[in-house]
C-alpha cells in the first residue's frame, strides 16, 4: 500500500475543516487539494483494503474524474480526453494497480506539480473511513475538526445561501440539495455520530482532535501543535488566509486571519429556540465531553412533535437527492446516524 506521508483533515461537515485545508496549504511543503470524495464514492466504505479487481480503463477513468475535480472545480463535469496523458503518467507512475495506491499516486504527483512535498486532503466524511485510510497509508497523519454543534447547525442552516456569499460556481441543484439536507434533528445525531467516532480515535498516535473555538482563540498555538502532529515546522504565513466559506457573511478574501466572531455566531440569532432545544436534547452528554455548555433551553412536547413531523418528510427528500452520492447509501447512513 501507498506509505505517502499525506495530511487528512477531517471532521463534522461546516467546522472548519476547509478553512483549515487552506491554512496547509500556505505552508511551503504542503500542498491542499479540493475536496476529491474518493473514499466513500469512488472506492466503497468497508473494501479499502480489498477494493476489488479494478480494469486499467476504470483507473484511467478515476484519475481524470480526480484530476477534473483538482483542476478545474468540484463540481466541473469530467471531459473524456482532457487529463488523459496526465492521468497515464500518474498510472505508470504507481507501482500497484488497485485504485487506493493510484490514488496515492495522484495525490503524491498533483503536490509535486504544485511545487510541494506533502499532499493534504481535506474531505470531512473521511472521519468515518479513519482507521482504513490510517491503515492504507501507514505514514499519514489525520486532523480532525470539532465545532460547538449549534455553530455547526447555524452553518448548515445556511449553506444553501453561499452561491450568493461567493461561491458563485456552486451549481443551484447543490444549493437546493443542501437546504433540503438541513434539520436540526439530522444535523444533530450527523454531529453526534462525528463526536463519538473522533473519541474511539483519540487514542491513535496519528490522529488529532482539534475543537475550532481553541483554533479561532489561540491561532499561534493551536497551528504549531498541529504542525507538530503533522511533522512540519511552523510557518506564521500559515494564519494569513482570507476569510471566506461562511455561511452567514460575505467572502472577505483580503482581510486575514481567523474571525474569532465565528466563534459563538449562534447566539446572536439565526437559529430558532426549538433548534437550539432540540440539538441540545441529542447532543447534550456529548456535548460535555468537548466542555461545550448548554443553554438550558426546554422543547415543549408539542414543537417537538412538529420538528419530526417535518423531519420525517425532508429526510425522505434528502434520501432521493443523495442516492447517487455514496457507493453504500445504508452504510453511509448507519455510520452518521448510529455510530
Amino acid at each position: 500500500m501507498p506509505e505517502q506521508h499525506v495530511i487528512f483533515v477531517v471532521g463534522n461537515s461546516r467546522s472548519g475543516t476547509t478553512m483549515t485545508g487552506r491554512m496547509f496549504d500556505r505552508h511551503s511543503e504542503v500542498h491542499c487539494f479540493q475536496e476529491l470524495h474518493f473514499f466513500e464514492q469512488m472506492v466503497e466504505t468497508g473494501s479499502i483494503r480489498d477494493p476489488g479487481d479494478w480494469s486499467e480503463d476504470r483507473l484511467l477513468a478515476m484519475l481524470e474524474r480526480l484530476l477534473t475535480s483538482e483542476r478545474d472545480v468540484l463540481f466541473a463535469p469530467v471531459v473524456p480526453g482532457r487529463y488523459g496523458a496526465d492521468a497515464r503518467a500518474i498510472l505508470d507512475r504507481s507501482q500497484a494497480r488497485d485504485p487506493v495506491s493510484v490514488y496515492g499516486a495522484f495525490l503524491q504527483a498533483e503536490a509535486e506539480r504544485a511545487g510541494a512535498i506533502r499532499p493534504c486532503e481535506q474531505t470531512p466524511r473521511y472521519l468515518f473511513q479513519a482507521e482504513e485510510i490510517l491503515d492504507a497509508f501507514p505514514e499519514a497523519r489525520m486532523l480532525c475538526l470539532l465545532r460547538d454543534p449549534r455553530s455547526v447547525l447555524l452553518s448548515q442552516k445556511n449553506k444553501w445561501r453561499r452561491r450568493k456569499l461567493g461561491a458563485s460556481n456552486m451549481p443551484a441543484f447543490w444549493a437546493f440539495r443542501a437546504w433540503v439536507n438541513y434539520h436540526p434533528y439530522t444535523m444533530s445525531r450527523m454531529w453526534v455520530s462525528a463526536s463519538r467516532r473522533a473519541r474511539r480515535l483519540q487514542s491513535h498516535p496519528r490522529f488529532l482532535a482539534i475543537r475550532f473555538e481553541d483554533l479561532a482563540q489561540s491561532p499561534e498555538t493551536t497551528v504549531r501543535k498541529i504542525c507538530d502532529h503533522a511533522g512540519l515546522a511552523y510557518e506564521p504565513t500559515m494564519l494569513e488566509i482570507g476569510q471566506i466559506g461562511s455561511s452567514t457573511g460575505k467572502d472577505r478574501p483580503d482581510e486575514r486571519g481567523i474571525d474569532p466572531g465565528r466563534i459563538d455566531a449562534w447566539q446572536s440569532g439565526g437559529l430558532s429556540g426549538s433548534e437550539i432545544a432540540l440539538c441540545e436534547k441529542v447532543a447534550r452528554a456529548d456535548m460535555a465531553e468537548w466542555n461545550y455548555a448548554t443553554s438550558g433551553r426546554r422543547l415543549s412536547p408539542l414543537v417537538q412533535a412538529g420538528q419530526m413531523t417535518i423531519f420525517v418528510f425532508k429526510s425522505f427528500a434528502a434520501l432521493l437527492l443523495n442516492l447517487r452520492r455514496s457507493k453504500n447509501l445504508i452504510g453511509t447512513i448507519r455510520s452518521r446516524f448510529f455510530s
